[in-house]
């Protein structure tokens, strides 16, 4: 049987991926009570480790909101006692940015993410890590595609929506390249 993966996209796999947004809740709500007008989203690599091959030591968080947001929810968090850094570069990472076991990253909200309400969708997740495993040196590629495969193999996410997110941020190609090693699951 075929089941619906997004737009023109369908998978052999019935089980939707269904998100834990446990490690972030006590977060968003912090950060939505401190803030209510604004605008943002948050997701943790802690939310991946079960589909990790090796445990992670340490956990980011990480929150996408408005660029006019960025320094003032970073220094709530910190005066609340949080690791927080607005928007490091990746030299930055290097000297500043601190390897404890939990740190909070604020960066610009990309229009139009996958979210529901202020939680990051799978699709999004996915995408960002991709992205963030190198500027903040969270994993290599091979436990990246670790973590991608072990999803990807055993839950349907929104291909679609995935997709049009890479697009946005300029990964869509990487992306094919990925799902096409796993063509008799995910049928384009």
């Amino acid at each position: 049987m075929l089941f619906d993966a997004g737009r023109r996209w369908y998978s052999t796999i019935a089980t939707a991926f269904e998100p834990r947004y446990d490690p972030i809740k006590a977060l968003a709500r912090q950060v939505e009570k401190q803030f209510p007008q604004l605008q943002f989203s948050v997701w943790s690599t802690q939310q991946l480790q079960p589909f990790a091959h090796h445990l992670m030591g340490r956990f980011t968080t990480f929150i996408y909101t408005e660029m006019d947001a960025i320094v003032p929810v970073t220094d709530y968090l910190q005066d609340s006692k949080h690791s927080a850094y607005a928007n490091p570069k990746q030299t930055e990472v290097e000297r500043y940015v601190s390897a404890s076991g939990r740190r909070i990253i604020v960066r610009q909200l990309i229009t139009e993410e996958p979210v529901d309400a202020h939680y990051a969708k799978i699709e999004k997740i996915l995408i960002d890590l991709y992205l963030e495993k190198d500027r903040l040196f969270l994993m290599d590629l091979a436990e990246f595609k670790r973590i991608f495969e072990n999803i990807v193999l055993a839950h349907r996410i929104n291909m679609g929506r995935l997709l049009r997110y890479a697009e946005r941020r300029k990964v869509k190609a990487s992306m094919v390249n990925l799902f096409s090693e796993h063509k008799d699951l995910i049928i384009m």
